[in-house]
């Protein structure tokens, strides 16, 4: 059985699609009340085209379990040899579950060749508790990757 883990929380979803639901209706009425101008039309298109590249990109692109390994684009991770790492990444403040494969040896390979290598997704309840189940452990966010993204008194 294939799970996709999605790499967004349900919030960050719905204000996206609000915002995008918004901006297509200004526009779609922008378009139809001032006689067919050709900006608004362009505008709707842009952002149709834009919103699915998102949808494509985070839901059909979204990384997949199965009883084989885990999955993402070319990437391809048997299940035995799945290695995972939590993390707090600062670049994009929120913390992280990188999957990496364990017959690999990064130590070795430059940073850019690793993240080509690795599967990354966001550390959201859904997400540790399907890969937990997945890879029968309990996965727990780390303490030292709590405290990274707040300062301290």
């Amino acid at each position: 059985m294939k799970r996709k883990i999605f790499d967004f929380t349900p919030l960050t979803a719905a204000v996206t699609l609000l915002a995008y639901t918004i901006l297509l209706s200004f526009t779609g009425i922008a378009f139809l009340t001032n006689g067919h101008p050709p900006l608004p039309g362009i505008l709707f298109l842009l952002l149709l085209i834009s919103l699915l590249a998102v949808l494509w990109y985070y839901i059909l692109m979204a990384p997949t379990i199965s009883p084989d390994g885990a999955r993402h684009g070319k990437k391809f991770i048997k299940k035995e040899n799945i290695h995972y790492d939590i993390f707090y990444n600062r670049r994009i403040r929120e913390i992280q579950i990188e999957l990496s494969d364990k017959t690999i040896r990064y130590t070795q390979l430059p940073e850019t060749e690793i993240q080509k290598r690795c599967i990354y997704v966001q550390a959201t309840r859904a997400n540790l508790r399907k890969l937990g189940s997945y890879l029968e452990c309990e996965m727990v966010i780390p303490e030292e990757a709590k405290r990274k993204g707040r300062k301290k008194k």
